[in-house]
This record gives C-alpha cells, sequence and structure tokens, in this order.
C-alpha cells in the first residue's frame, strides 16, 4: 500500500513539475490573454480555407506553415481563428502565443517551450501520458538540460513509442493527427530565443507521429534566415497574408461593426440612414491599407459610448495633416485620435448629452 501511495506522490509531483515549468501567459486560455484578436465572421474566408486545407493533407504530416504579413495585417487573429477551429475538432496539440507584453518565468520564452508544449500535448492526447509521465519521474532535473534534450525527452520519444504501439495502422494515424499553433514568434523576448525554438522546429520534423506546425511572425530578418536554411526550407510552405488582398474583408468588418454601433449606442437613433455612407466606409478602407488594426481602432474609437459616433467618425475622417501624411496608416490614425482627444480634453460639449444638436 505505502508503494503504491508512494508512486502515485511521485507521479504527482512530476506533473506539478511540468506545470511549474509552463509558461502560462503563452496558453491559448491564459485569463492575460484577455479579448485576443480572431477573424469577424464571414471575413479571412480564402485564408482560413487554404490553412485547414493544408493542416488537414495527409501529405503534410511533419511539415510547417510559416504565416507572415505586415503589422496589423491579422497574423495573430488568424493564428487564433485556427486554434479555435481545431480545438473545437480536437485536433488541437498544443500552441503557444508570444507577446513582449509578458515578464518572468510564467511569459512565452525559449526556456519555458519545450515545458508549455509538452503540458498542453499531456492533456490533449491521453496516448502519450505514461511515457511523459516515465520520463518526468525518471530524469527530475530534466528542466536544467537543454532544449534540444528536453524536447527529445518529453516529445519525441513519448510521442514516437505511441506510433510505435500502431503497427502501422494508417486509420489510427489519422485519428491521432493534429496540429501546433505557434503565434508571434518574433516576440519571443530574446532573438536568440527565436533561434532555439527554430531549431527545436528541425527537430520535430523527425517526428512519426502525426503534427502539422504553423508558425505565424513578421517577416524578421532571422527568422527568414531559419526558414531558408534545410531541412526547414523544405518542409514549409509560406503563406504571406499581404500578398491575399484583405480590402473586402475590411469593408465586410466595418460595415457590420458600424451596423452594431447604429444598433447599440445610446446615441444610435440619431444617427442617419445609411450610416456611414459607401463613400465613407471607402475612404476607412483605402486609408486601412490592409491593416485589420487600423479597422479595429477606427471601431473602438467611433464606438465609445461617452461620446457620438458621428462626430467621432467625423474626426476619423479629416484630412490627414503634418506627421499624419507620412505615418504608417495606423500611426496617422493615433495621430488623429491623439489631437482629438486633447482638443476635447475638457470640452462639456464632446459628450452624449450633446447629440443632435
Amino acid at each position: 500500500m505505502s508503494t503504491a501511495i508512494n508512486n502515485r506522490a511521485r507521479l504527482q509531483k512530476s506533473i506539478e513539475l511540468l506545470g511549474y515549468h509552463v509558461a502560462s501567459t503563452a496558453l491559448y486560455d491564459s485569463a492575460e490573454r484577455h479579448s485576443p484578436p480572431k477573424c469577424h465572421p464571414h471575413t479571412r474566408e480564402v485564408v482560413l480555407k487554404r490553412i485547414t486545407e493544408w493542416v488537414d493533407a495527409p501529405a503534410n504530416r511533419g511539415h510547417f506553415m510559416w504565416i507572415t504579413g505586415s503589422p496589423g495585417v491579422g497574423k495573430s487573429a488568424v493564428a487564433e481563428t485556427i486554434v479555435e477551429i481545431y480545438l473545437h475538432a480536437g485536433k488541437l496539440a498544443a500552441s503557444c502565443f508570444f507577446s513582449r507584453k509578458f515578464t518572468g518565468r510564467t511569459s512565452g520564452n525559449s526556456k519555458n517551450f519545450i515545458a508549455t508544449l509538452a503540458y498542453q500535448l499531456f492533456h490533449a492526447i491521453p496516448e502519450v501520458q505514461d511515457g511523459l509521465k516515465k520520463k518526468l519521474q525518471d530524469h527530475p532535473d530534466l528542466f536544467t538540460f537543454s532544449l534540444p534534450s528536453q524536447a527529445q525527452a518529453l516529445i519525441i520519444e513519448p510521442l514516437n513509442a505511441v506510433v510505435a504501439t500502431a503497427a502501422d495502422n494508417h486509420d489510427l494515424l489519422e485519428l491521432w493527427r493534429r496540429v501546433v499553433v505557434i503565434d508571434a514568434l518574433d516576440e519571443c523576448p530574446e532573438q536568440q530565443g527565436q533561434e532555439r525554438i527554430l531549431e527545436m522546429l528541425t527537430i520535430f520534423s523527425g517526428l512519426q507521429f502525426p503534427l502539422t506546425f504553423l508558425v505565424a511572425s513578421r517577416l524578421e530578418q532571422s527568422i527568414q534566415e531559419a526558414f531558408d536554411r534545410e531541412p526547414l526550407h523544405s518542409l514549409t510552405t509560406h503563406l504571406d497574408l499581404d500578398m491575399h488582398n484583405p480590402e473586402s474583408d475590411i469593408k465586410l468588418f466595418l460595415q457590420s461593426k458600424f451596423h452594431e454601433i447604429k444598433r447599440d449606442h445610446p446615441g444610435g437613433h440619431e444617427l442617419p440612414t445609411p450610416w456611414p455612407s459607401e463613400e465613407q466606409i471607402g475612404v476607412l478602407v483605402e486609408r486601412s491599407s490592409g491593416q485589420f488594426r487600423y479597422a479595429t481602432t477606427v471601431i473602438e474609437f467611433v464606438g465609445s459610448l461617452h461620446h457620438p459616433p458621428s462626430y467621432r467618425l467625423d474626426l476619423v475622417l479629416s484630412p490627414l495633416v503634418g506627421p499624419e501624411i507620412s505615418s504608417s496608416p495606423l500611426e496617422a490614425l493615433q495621430h488623429q485620435i491623439a489631437a482629438a482627444n486633447k482638443k476635447h480634453a475638457n470640452s462639456s460639449w464632446f459628450s452624449l448629452a450633446n447629440i443632435g444638436k
């Protein structure tokens, strides 16, 4: 009896050890990731279809898709939506959302990367649990090892051991198919950490377990160089969101959100019909230059429940002046918002009480 109790205690301790090294803020359901961006309904359909078809294609097992795009184009929203799709389908192996906002042991960084993936694999794939538990029990000092050694012990060997039990059962392998999503790799706090993680991906290319990997990041030189090297180059499909014209999606997003403002805003009944006009929507789409972040910032500003939305929309649509002209679309918008807030900081007129006057 005491032996069984001791075994259970060691097992519990090993799982707690794994959990201690997880980057909790990088998890999909982390409380710190409040209201993360995701694709608005009926937008990005072409992009999402291309990604899911690639993930679901048997030939892409062990391969990588690298999703890039300029700042604000919606890489994280796409990654978030893909995670939700495969989570609900029971096909998500793990995800990791990097962010410079978080620091410390629980933040997304290269040191915690393997533990963060292994922790999620433990819960997503029951067949891997015994092998992973044994590794943790046999090597309680595992997290002092190098990242490649951690990857080998906590991910590659347990997953390959599961495949060995399948005896070439292709139906079972297909049932086990899973996807790993890594978002904002360029926001991993240290550049050397980014390089280490890409080295880990190279190691994962030798997995026999049916995993595919999605990696979203800005097109930074060090990351580009890593994906240009073999074997990643031959195993990677590059999806550039800048090449997928998002203007129609941005227009749909704006139309939907302005409709919500008119319906739900305390001053919505004062707004004309149609509001905004097609011409006004067109100006916003043109100014966005393909950046969804521009469109979401417009909606957040115009939709303030404490200010008249028509007046705020006019401010956003006002001609660009001074530094706004040469700034990026989002920076120009931020200049406009800052100027409006400064101008009306002490104005009693700029409030809901004056809607319609």
